[in-house]
């Protein structure tokens, strides 16, 4: 059928006339809402590299302390305006500032409590023995403390630095505030076993308050009237700081979620209590526990809130690297104009694919063009469709074993790799962000750490095959076949024993206190030779590297003593009468027929060095510092600790793309050297 020329033209006209007027109403709803200022008081907000994991603010806010997951410590004025910055080697989890704004503290995953003056001058820095998970000042500036999960242990200084006391409380302790002054200080801590505690100067408990869950954030008021406790439950808590009473709670938990509360703040006198979800919501509550103002602040969670000593400013950040400060009065609005600007970003996606599908609606429909296209596409997927309709019982027998791989082995898979283009939070919508996980995963600095420390294992893993390769030659040289079999259950019979437990052995043995290597070097007069051999960064790669000595592993062992027992008699025979000694029958004879079988540990090690994971959690958790990160550890961390599961889906298909790489060039490799082999 023949097309008027005419009529085509202006049809096209007419489409794209229409498809650009509704592209540029999607980007008019998309334009954000104009905002002004709220009343002379300020309302700014600073984009970081990476997460927000705390704020703190003098009383008069002239001074904001801020620190990032990107090991940054940001001071601010209360305008915005950066007056300095310190970069860490390790995240800044925790900063607070004095009332008066001339010190500011900060505590990092580098297990340092450092502090700093106004003008960004470092006073002094103190090593504890596990990483600082907060830390708090003294209201007179006379003392500084620092709690640590890792370590479960609290620690008070001086303003100089000094240490005055270290109580280990055995449970993790994550949080910490601190109201009084002089002798009447009183430290209020936050403890993995539910409980709230007060402590006095000297670190005795005064009173124990029992929750329902473990306490992420505490905050108190300036004389310790009241005390507000984030719970991993998704609660907030506000208790009677006197008795432990508690005055009224609040359950941010959607139905079906596991919504966790973060970050907890309150004014000085308790009347304004601010508090962040791992659902992205920003609660504002008074003292009495009403609700004045609750929003979608983000859409990933908000880590770190900090109310001014008056109440009148808001401060909130998180995971979308962000921090915002906000006049209350004028926070409701201006949250309000952001999520209009979502509603608006969403509306003109939504009338932007409208337009694409009807475009290619009218095109494949109403035009000759169109429809012969259509039917000629459509071609193949109807013969398969005809030839699966005949076979439809195999088919049918097929289905429940098609549909429970789908299900439990390709979903997680697939969804992983989708997921790497989001910013996912569990319970939450996953927002479509592109390659940014990626771009972030390769500007992540532990991350590259990981990909150094994964080599060295890598590399000492393959060195360590010798042992094993050893062993089984020594074992197959046994003349006893009685003595070889009780050699090999010897050497085997750790196979029976969980990995997990022979991880924990060590980590005992390397103790500073009663571990067996202190203790030998102390016995045998060498004390000067003992270490905090998972503490110390210059000896705690060897210490992970000589874990497992003599580092005959089950499998590689079964392998080679396999391998050397398949190997034909006629051989060593020929090799007997010509007069080969063992070393020359051994690289001769043994060495190239298990050829096969080292190409096989070989691709083994390298999957297993990629997912290097248990022996760094157990032991270090990647510290001292970042020292012994690995990329499987910074995945981990990224999905549990910081519920940033679209950048962990991200990291895990990079890892993936890696291993599929490697393997297949291994695989290629070994079956070409088996077939000379064998030729």
């Amino acid at each position: 059928m023949h097309v008027n020329p005419g009529r085509r033209r202006l049809t096209t006209i007419v489409v794209s006339r229409v498809a650009s007027t509704l592209v540029l109403l999607a980007v008019l709803l998309c334009l954000p809402p104009m905002r002004t200022a709220a009343d002379g008081r300020v309302n700014w907000e600073h984009e970081f590299g990476d997460s927000v994991l705390s704020i703190a603010a003098s009383a008069d806010d002239s001074v904001i302390a801020v620190g990032e997951r990107d090991n940054h410590l940001y001071v601010f004025d209360m305008e915005g305006n950066l007056l300095w910055q310190y970069l860490g080697s390790n995240s800044i989890v925790s900063v607070d500032v004095s009332d008066d704004g001339s010190l500011i503290l900060a505590a990092s995953n580098d297990a340092y409590l450092r502090l700093f003056a106004r003008d960004g001058e470092l006073l002094w820095e103190f090593k504890g023995p596990r990483a600082f998970s907060d830390c708090a000042i003294t209201d007179d500036n006379a003392y500084v403390l620092g709690v640590s999960s890792l370590g479960s242990t609290i620690t008070m200084l001086t303003r100089d630095g000094a240490e005055i006391w270290t109580r280990n409380l055995v449970m993790p302790v994550n949080c910490v505030d601190v109201y009084g002054s002089g002798d009447s200080v009183r430290p209020v801590i936050g403890l993995n076993d539910s409980q709230v505690r007060v402590l006095n100067k000297d670190g005795d408990q005064l009173l124990a308050m029992r929750l329902d869950a473990h306490v992420l954030g505490v905050a108190v008021s300036a004389n310790g009237a009241r005390i507000a406790a984030a719970l991993d439950n998704g609660k907030l808590v506000y208790a009677n700081g006197a008795n432990g009473q508690i005055l009224w709670s609040y359950d941010a938990r959607r139905p079906g979620t596991r919504d966790r509360m973060y970050g907890v703040s309150m004014s000085a006198d308790g009347q304004v209590v601010m508090a962040g979800a791992s659902n992205g919501n920003v609660f504002v509550f008074d003292g009495e526990g009403t609700l004045l103002q609750t929003t979608k602040a983000s859409e990933v969670p908000v880590q770190a809130t900090f109310v001014s000593r008056d109440g009148s400013l808001l401060m909130y950040g998180g995971q979308d690297n962000v921090l915002r400060v906000i006049d209350r009065a004028h926070f409701g609005s201006r949250i309000a104009g952001e999520q209009q600007q979502r509603r608006n970003i969403l509306i003109g996606a939504t009338v932007g694919m409208a337009v694409l599908v009807g475009a290619l609606t009218f095109l494949f429909s109403r035009t000759e063009w169109g429809r012969r296209t259509w039917h000629v596409a459509l071609a193949p997927t109807r013969r398969i469709l005809a030839s699966a309709w005949r076979a439809r019982i195999c088919y049918l027998m097929l289905l429940p074993t098609v549909v429970l791989l789908l299900i439990l082995n390709y979903f997680p898979a697939f969804s992983g790799l989708f997921h790497g283009f989001t910013r996912w939070t569990p319970g939450l919508r996953a927002e479509w962000i592109g390659l940014q996980n990626y771009r972030d995963a390769f500007r992540n600095p532990y991350l590259w750490v990981g990909v150094k420390n994964t080599l060295l294992f890598m590399g000492a893993g393959y060195i360590q095959l010798l042992s094993p390769l050893l062993v089984a030659e020594l074992i197959f040289n046994v003349s006893s076949a009685r003595a070889a079999y009780w050699w090999r259950t010897v050497f085997i019979f750790p196979m029976v024993v969980p990995g997990v437990v022979g991880i924990l052995l060590w980590r005992n043995l390397y103790d500073p206190n009663y571990g067996m290597v202190n203790k030998f070097f102390e016995l045998v007069n060498l004390s000067q030779l003992q270490r905090v051999w998972l503490g110390d960064p210059k000896v705690v790669l060897g210490a992970l590297v000589f874990m497992g000595f003599p580092w005959v592993g089950a499998l590689p062992l079964l392998l080679f003593y396999g391998n050397l027992i398949s190997i034909p008699t006629d051989l060593f025979d020929a090799a007997k009468v010509d007069g080969a000694s063992f070393l020359r029958r051994f690289w001769h004879i043994d060495l190239p027929m298990l050829l096969t079988t080292i190409k096989t540990l070989v691709i083994l090690g390298f999957i297993g060095g990629i997912q290097a994971f248990g022996n760094v959690y157990l032991t270090t958790g990647g510290g001292p510092g970042h020292r012994t990160y690995t990329p499987a550890l910074e995945m981990y961390y990224q999905a549990t600790r910081f519920s940033r599961l679209g950048s962990a889906a991200a990291i895990g298909t990079l890892l993936f793309v890696v291993i599929l790489t490697g393997t297949i060039l291994n695989i290629k490799y070994i079956r070409g050297s088996a077939t000379e082999f064998e030729a």
